[in-house]
């Protein structure tokens, strides 16, 4: 059994789904595999990533839907087919940082009580990471809106603080 799967969902849009990948490459952290799951992609898109795949040294299982099960069917099929203790469903647009697995495995490690922990986001412009925060850390307001505590800000110090959060984005977590 691995430690960690990460759950990737491809639905049209493998080139995405490569970068992802290809940024995964360099992980710091290496007890995981890589669940990709095509969610009933045109079968060219499926092709090319299977070849990519199947040229791939990641660890990679990947699985082909037979009808396009959407953003929480396509997890759930993911999760089903994960051979790890934690799940991190991450988004297949997401390029990201070769500690970001070992970052977010660290309070499992330390703190029993840890249900879920979440990655810090930034923005990209013109493909290009810039240093604007566009999500790391939020609460929960009245009616269950998200307050999203650091969006707009430079990313620093205040920003990398962790602790307690009343709420997350489903972009790319660990449960």
């Amino acid at each position: 059994m691995v430690n960690a799967s990460i759950i990737i969902l491809n639905w049209n849009t493998t080139k995405d789904t490569i970068e992802c990948l290809e940024s995964i490459k360099d992980q710091t952290y290496k007890d995981y595999e890589i669940v990709l799951v095509d969610n009933d992609s045109k079968i060219e898109e499926y092709e090319k990533l299977r070849s990519y795949v199947n040229k791939s040294s990641l660890p990679i299982r990947l699985f082909r839907t037979k009808s396009n099960l959407g953003l929480t069917g396509g997890d759930i099929f993911g999760f089903k087919n994960a051979r790890g203790k934690y799940f991190c469903f991450l988004n297949n647009d997401i390029i990201v940082d070769k500690n970001f697995l070992s970052e977010l495995m660290k309070p499992f490690e330390h703190d029993e009580r840890v249900g879920a922990t979440v990655g810090k986001l930034l923005f990209f412009k013109d493909g290009k990471k810039t240093n604007i925060i566009q999500y790391a850390g939020g609460k929960l307001k009245f009616y269950g809106i998200l307050k999203n505590t650091f969006i707009g800000k430079r990313d620093g110090k205040e920003c990398d603080k962790g602790g307690e959060q009343g709420a997350f984005t489903g972009t790319f977590v660990i449960s």
